[in-house]
């Protein structure tokens, strides 16, 4: 049996008639993956790399219950982690703005895999024997399968249009094509800059054929093999000058502006591509890309996951990250001391953000005992001096 059919069944679709599932906006239910053009061009790739790297370090932490603790360590056979799931889950999300995310079940009923996939089409359907909507997608090979919506994860960016689906990158057109440009400006002019370019000027009047042959003579004398970077010409000519070719250099404001659109688009900066990030600025961008990542993901995953009984019951998937990792060590330091000895924090918890491993009875919280109402202040020393004298 085939992934596809043991993740989508063997619905032999073919055999019943389907539909366009009318969606509330009444635009058209179907989602098309053309995006993987930008993914070629090197600032993109470099910004869905870090935002795709940065979710890779979320956690998955089960509310409530330990039904999926082993599937969390490693989501499918294909993936070999929860970083690689993730990593891969939000390269898609960031390239074509509509992530899919379908389950495996066990014989019974009980996920057992995970796995994000890349359709290059996906439509809302019904189908004349289901109450509910499917959602049938359709991959590169020309296979296809489907499966009921409630039962498919599924994350957007830009959702406008339609109830399912995000948007297309469309918006991002014109920075790809200054990018294209640029790029092969600076490609042309590299290989211009390489060659001897001459201007020559004959002694007289000749005709096409004998100019041309006289061209293909200077060229093989001169240009063809030319190791010694010397021209030499005789009579006919009257004047031979170097064309010197300029290197095309990008300017600086076009380069910002390129620079500017992709950092917009996709909530991120130079700083964070670059690692050259303090924590201030990966605060920001934590709370603008990598926190609503881990929502809509936790409910995606928890939807398909678990039960309308079991999420009733605040049974539920969340995805953590430890923000005080990427703090300054006197931040870190500070945080640490004044959560540890209120009972917010653990030993072990505290050595967490410093990388540290965890040490036997570390998951004991501690509270200082220094701290009092004010209108009870006097009174512990009272009791213990009247104890004393009670003992004497």
């Amino acid at each position: 049996m085939t992934l596809i059919e043991r993740i989508f069944g063997r619905r032999k679709e073919a055999q019943q008639q389907e539909v366009f599932f009318r969606l509330l906006s009444g635009y058209t239910s179907a989602h098309y993956s053309h995006a993987g053009g930008m993914y070629e061009m090197a600032l993109i790739r470099a910004a869905i790399h870090s935002f795709a790297s940065f979710c890779g370090k979320l956690e998955p932490v089960e509310q409530n219950g330990y039904k999926y603790s082993e599937l969390l360590k490693n989501p499918n056979e294909l993936v070999g982690g929860t970083y690689n799931f993730l990593y891969r889950v939000a390269t898609i999300l960031a390239v074509h703005n509509t992530a899919f995310i379908v389950p495996e079940k066990d014989d019974r009923g009980n996920v057992s895999a995970l796995y994000p996939i890349l359709p290059t089409e996906a439509k809302v359907v019904r189908y004349e024997d289901a109450a509910k909507p499917y959602l049938r997608f359709r991959f590169i090979d020309g296979r296809s399968g489907a499966l009921e919506l409630d039962k498919v994860g599924i994350m957007t960016r830009h959702q406008y249009k339609s109830d399912v689906f995000g948007e297309s990158s469309d918006a991002l057109s014109a920075t790809l094509d200054m990018m294209a440009a640029q790029d092969s400006a600076i490609t042309q002019a590299a290989r211009d800059s390489r060659s001897l370019r001459f201007l020559a000027k004959l002694m007289g009047p000749l005709k096409p054929s004998d100019s041309e042959k006289l061209q293909s003579e200077f060229y093989d004398l001169n240009l063809r093999d030319n190791k010694t970077g010397v021209a030499v010409f005789d009579g006919k000519y009257q004047q031979v000058e170097v064309i010197n070719v300029k290197p095309y250099t990008p300017e600086e404001a076009q380069i910002e502006l390129i620079n500017r659109n992709v950092c917009t688009y996709f909530g991120t900066s130079l700083d964070i591509l670059q690692n050259k990030y303090d924590e201030n600025t990966w605060g920001a961008y934590y709370e603008g890309q990598i926190e609503p990542f881990a929502l809509q993901l936790s409910q995606a995953l928890s939807r398909i996951l678990y039960s309308e009984e079991e999420r009733k019951r605040g049974m539920c998937l969340m995805f953590t990250a430890n923000r005080l990792q990427y703090a300054h060590n006197r931040t870190k330091l500070d945080v640490c001391t004044q959560l540890l000895d209120r009972g917010i924090i653990s030993r072990n918890e505290a050595r967490d953000v410093f990388n540290l491993p965890h040490v036997e009875d570390g998951d004991k919280y501690y509270i200082r005992k220094d701290y009092a109402e004010i209108s009870e202040l006097g009174k512990e020393q009272k009791e213990e001096v009247n104890g004393e004298n009670n003992i004497s």
